[in-house]
């Protein structure tokens, strides 16, 4: 058997070594594609042969693995990549994190080109199970008669499974912080972009780039008048980008960057994957399903992008930066995943290297690990702050629930959060 990874992003390129524009094309437009696509390569074994086009499969391959993040919506036809896999003779194709791409929650069926649904139909038949980003996407996909679907999250949060994760708490006092935001600039949201922007040029934050790099050049953007309504304002902006924006084209070189920083703020999920590789704590701001359905999978702290207020100080939104649940469950969506690449028969090294710092939260006891995560999906779903979650979680265990079950889910969560300390 021959399995091999199709990578479409290069990576390694300087910052400061070539043409801004050249540089973003060669991770397909986003720079956040450097991540999941690396995190991915880490995590698979040797034997998997790593190609960067089709025409570079090799004789005899009968797996091919993928890794996309954003290709279920009404605007990309895959058809003709499609056909290109149908031309080959490969019996199994494995997609890793797939996201469907929306505004919000409230859309039905989503409507698709035919060549989309053709290699979505594709998927599912050379597949044992479709790796999707959260809930959102396996809706989907269940509305168009797709069932076997598997929800794993992305591969970048799966990076550091050798070692853990951080607390990502760092020092209780900087003598100089530096912090940094990021957002997917949108007119959905143009009220909190402009004061986004407003809040990083008046406390001196830095601007961290993906797909932004017009907003670096010497002209400016006319993104900037349009969000911030006056030329006298979009000046300002202009300046601030010019002197605070920054981009990066080698993980590297992102991750020490961040290490710097004492917090991050924005509502790009690879970026403040970024920050935490950096040990920096950061938090989510929330915009879109694919960014939501992520960030629910691995309960990690977030407020959503149109509460974001200018007035706040960052501590306040440093405060809400709380992890507490996304280590209580991290082991447990670890091992969700590595069973999802064996069942595909995808070489992985979530095995020695990863696997045996694995303990299922379920195995504490099914009934309470289930009844205690369907209330933190409630909290999460509700919108609500995490600082506030365990409040909800007291409320909803006193509402027809035995004093044996509030303490069974009180011990559990405990007794999950300190394991994964």
């Amino acid at each position: 058997m021959k399995t091999v990874f199709l990578r479409t992003v290069r990576v390694a390129q300087s910052t400061t070594d070539g043409d801004p524009r050249t540089l973003l094309s060669r991770t397909v437009g986003n720079t956040g594609n450097m991540l999941f696509e690396t995190a991915l390569d880490s995590q698979l074994s040797p034997e998997v042969a790593r190609i960067s086009s089709l025409s570079e499969l090799p004789q005899g391959a009968d797996t091919l693995v993928l890794s996309m993040s954003n290709f279920i919506s009404p605007v990309t036809d895959m058809g003709s990549f499609a056909e290109a896999i149908e031309r080959r003779a490969i019996g199994r194709v494995v997609m890793v994190g797939c996201g469907a791409q929306a505004h919000g929650f409230d859309i039905g069926e989503m409507e698709l080109k035919p060549g989309t649904r053709r290699f979505i139909d594709l998927l599912s038949e050379r597949s044992v199970s479709i790796g999707v980003r959260g809930t959102y996407t396996a809706d989907m996909l269940n509305k168009l008669g797709v069932k076997n679907v598997k929800v794993i999250g992305c591969p970048s949060i799966y990076w550091p499974a050798d070692r853990g994760w951080p607390d990502f708490r760092g020092p209780t006092y900087d003598d100089r912080p530096r912090y940094g935001i990021h957002c997917t600039p949108t007119g959905k949201y143009r009220d909190a972009v402009r004061s986004l922007f407003a809040y990083g040029r008046r406390l001196g934050m830095y601007y961290l780039c993906q797909t932004e790099i017009a907003y670096m050049e010497a002209e400016p953007n006319r993104d900037f008048r349009y969000y911030m309504r006056t030329q006298p304002l979009a000046a300002d902006i202009h300046e601030w980008m010019l002197q605070r924006a920054r981009i990066f084209y080698d993980l590297d070189e992102w991750i020490r960057f961040n290490s710097g920083l004492s917090f991050v703020l924005g509502s790009r999920f690879h970026g403040n994957v970024v920050t935490m590789l950096a040990g920096r704590p950061a938090l989510n701001m929330v915009f879109d399903s694919r960014t939501r359905e992520m960030i629910e999978h691995f309960s990690l702290p977030f407020i959503d992008f149109a509460d974001f207020d200018e007035r706040k100080p960052v501590q306040y939104y440093k405060d809400m930066a709380d992890y507490s649940l996304f280590h209580a469950f991290y082991r447990r969506k670890l091992g969700e995943y590595a069973d999802f690449l064996t069942e595909n028969g995808v070489p992985h090294l979530i095995g020695a290297q990863y696997r045996n710092c694995v303990q299922h939260y379920g195995e504490l006891d099914p009934v309470r690990a289930a009844t205690a995560e369907n209330l933190i999906g409630d909290a999460i779903s509700a919108n609500l702050a995490l600082p506030a979650f365990q409040a909800r979680l007291r409320q909803a265990m006193d509402k027809g629930r035995s004093a044996d079950e509030r303490d069974a889910i009180e011990r559990g969560i405990a007794h999950s959060i300190a394991t994964n300390s």
